[in-house]
């Protein structure tokens, strides 16, 4: 997993920035070296789910393939953005949904995602 650019604090204090009328996204993401989009997303899932919602996160996400349904159609339907429907459901970021949305319209099966299934090098050493 990569490393994080930037501490809770120092992102929770980003949110609290716009959240307070101190700037609006724009500003307060270019006065600190961030994209209009990252500041977004970020006040997006501290609305959505507070300000643990910030905190780093271990390992890879499991998806069901019934969650990915559900995001894939909200946006579909319009009810959500892909940014908002992300920030609600906690998905890792907006490329994942984005993705699920592409493998939806082309027809392809949506899947579980278990992170921990075995690799084919460890399928072939069991053999």
């Amino acid at each position: 997993m990569a490393k994080r650019k930037h501490t809770h604090e120092w992102m929770l204090a980003r949110v609290k920035e716009y959240l307070n009328g101190e700037g609006a996204y724009g500003a307060i993401a270019k006065s600190n070296g961030i994209t209009k989009h990252t500041l977004q997303r970020w006040v997006s899932c501290y609305k959505e789910h507070g300000p643990d919602a910030l905190l780093p996160k271990t390992g890879n996400t499991n998806y069901s393939k019934e969650l990915k349904i559900l995001c894939v159609e909200t946006v579909l339907r319009g009810e959500l953005s892909v940014d908002d429907c992300t920030a609600k459901y906690g998905i890792s970021n907006d490329s994942v949904l984005r993705r699920w949305i592409s493998e939806y319209n082309a027809n392809r099966e949506l899947k579980d995602y278990d992170p921990k299934r075995e690799t084919s090098y460890e399928k072939s050493r069991l053999d």
